[in-house]
């Protein structure tokens, strides 16, 4: 009876060695280590999870001045984290380097418009006078084409429009008078003409075209009419 319950318990053991190895066998396998995704192309990393029965999805996309195009940034859980096998591993995948678009020429709200779909954040905002149409994008700063970071903020030159000018007054002003006073305002002389008009002294600026006080553009040229005596 002795011997009996010996070689009972005995198998008892056995049995429940073998039955804790077969589990923890069985437990084990169904654990596996992460890899490094990161520098990766999707490609690769799809193949490595594969192997180890793992499942891959892009969880989102970032601009990045360091890595590639189409290559792993980040990953989630981390690389050497043990998973179960079909666990779903979240990674961030790169569009490349960000770059600020070319905006001269649009509107404001369509430059706005743009940048915040590119992921980028409006700036300061300057005007300026310019031949541009009013309210429309002059320059940015960065500079079209330099590579930006994410929710990066980027300043604006707008334009006020062509800058007018008032037409001075010319009238009495000798003819030298006169050019000079255009010059010095950004306009020009135009057509001279003459005339004779005994209420003004002989010499001078007897009419203008444009008149005094109108707003005209940059350059604009004024016709002089100067009183000379009659022969």
């Amino acid at each position: 009876m002795k011997n009996f319950l010996v070689s009972f318990f005995t198998s008892l053991l056995v049995a429940a060695g073998v039955s804790y190895g077969v589990y923890w066998f069985l437990l084990k396998t169904q654990w596996v280590e992460v890899p490094k995704l990161s520098g990766a192309t999707l490609q690769e990393a799809t193949v490595v999870l594969e192997k180890r029965g793992l499942k891959l999805i892009v969880e989102e996309e970032k601009s990045n001045t360091l890595i590639p195009k189409d290559r792993i940034i980040s990953q989630q859980p981390t690389p050497w984290t043990e998973v179960k096998k079909g666990s779903t591993i979240r990674i961030v995948l790169s569009k490349g380097s960000l770059k600020v678009p070319k905006l001269k020429g649009l509107s404001l709200s369509k430059a706005k418009s743009k940048l915040m779909e590119l992921g980028l954040s409006t700036g300061k905002i300057k005007y300026k006078y310019s031949y541009l149409p009013a309210n429309s994008v002059i320059s940015t700063s960065p500079e079209v084409g330099e590579s930006v970071k994410d929710g990066s903020y980027v300043d604006l030159i707008v334009s006020r429009g062509v800058k007018l000018i008032i037409v001075p007054q010319l009238l009495g002003k000798t003819l030298t008078k006169a050019r000079k006073t255009l010059i010095s305002v950004g306009l020009k002389s135009g057509n001279i003409y003459y005339a004779c008009d005994e209420n003004y002294r002989f010499g001078v600026v007897i009419n203008q075209v444009p008149r005094a006080g109108k707003k005209v553009n940059k350059g604009t040229k004024v016709d002089l009419t100067i009183n000379k005596e009659e022969e």
